[in-house]
């Protein structure tokens, strides 16, 4: 069972509030399961996700709006690559099995605007905090996962067929993943 909730509320014809959950499903591709299967390991199950977000959208005007969330992502089985000595080799070896166990909790808050008739704009930024919540990494920040995001967009239009846009795009400061076998990180942390 899959559930979808949301609820909308019109505070005004300017103003709405939203409250979204949801949980999704994600099955091992066919790669990991022939990996699974080559090396005589047992089937990976589906991964989960579970979304609640709370949603505000207001717009001023017609010609500018904010869109505020506020929402928390819970990961469950996610697959991982686990590494184990083998006993007969000595040598480390990966097996990937549904271990991981994810969270983030966040922010993000959006300004479209249209500055006069053929410019449109939008800024946008997201903070994020996850957590690998497996006993053993804790203490360590998950890999790959900026705090800052941030996304801006211009347009002008020159008619019905042209239009000239700018996008940029930034990703905040990411660790890079965590090997138990070395122990620490592969590389340094990336700006």
């Amino acid at each position: 069972v899959l559930p979808r909730f949301g609820a909308i509320f019109k505070l005004s014809e300017n103003n709405i509030l939203k409250f979204l959950y949801g949980r999704a499903i994600n099955h091992p591709s066919i790669y990991q399961s022939a990996a699974q299967a080559a090396a005589l390991q047992l089937p990976l199950e589906p991964e989960f996700i579970q979304t609640f977000e709370f949603n505000y959208l207001s717009a001023l005007s017609e010609n500018f709006s904010i869109n505020t969330s506020l929402f928390y992502n819970y990961f469950e089985k996610l697959i991982v690559n686990e590494p184990f000595v083998d006993p007969a080799t000595g040598a480390w070896i990966g097996q990937n099995l549904n271990s991981g166990e994810m969270s983030t909790i966040g922010g993000e808050l959006t300004i479209k605007a249209k500055l006069f008739e053929s410019f449109l704009m939008e800024l946008s930024g997201t903070y994020q905090k996850a957590e690998d919540r497996r006993t053993a990494f804790k203490d360590i920040i998950p890999a790959y996962s900026p705090e800052i995001l941030g996304y801006f967009k211009a347009g002008y239009s020159f008619g019905t067929n042209t239009t000239l846009a700018v996008i940029g795009r930034y990703v905040g400061a990411m660790e890079t993943y965590y090997d138990v076998t070395i122990p620490g990180r592969i590389a340094a942390k990336t700006d």
